[in-house]
């Protein structure tokens, strides 16, 4: 009967140790419940950033304003009778000035 007691401590020590340490242990689970929520809201970022995505080629194909708007601030161009000027000391930042009233002078 003792012998059977001490077998039985044994086991419960034992399965005790592999609940926590083993391969399915709670470190196991806490490390993987981790990695299980950064990865969602990695995928919610990338989700977001595609729907931004889709949402800015739509409006490429539709809207000819945000077409010409997106153009010039990726190319720096500049629209017909629009004047640039550049500015020292201005931290690498231009400003544009629009209309007829400059080209007039």
């Amino acid at each position: 009967m003792r012998l059977f007691l001490v077998l039985a401590v044994l086991g419960n020590v034992l399965l005790a140790y592999l609940l926590v340490f083993g391969q399915q242990g709670v470190f196991t689970y806490l490390d993987t419940k981790h990695r299980r929520d950064e990865m969602a809201a990695r995928l919610e970022r990338v989700e977001n950033r595609s729907l931004e995505i889709s949402r800015e080629i739509r409006l490429l194909k539709t809207d000819q304003a945000f077409l010409e708007r997106t153009i010039r601030q990726q190319t720096h161009f500049l629209a017909p009778r629009e004047v640039l000027y550049l500015l020292p000391g201005a931290s690498g930042r231009t400003a544009e000035t629009t209309g007829d009233a400059a080209h007039e002078e």
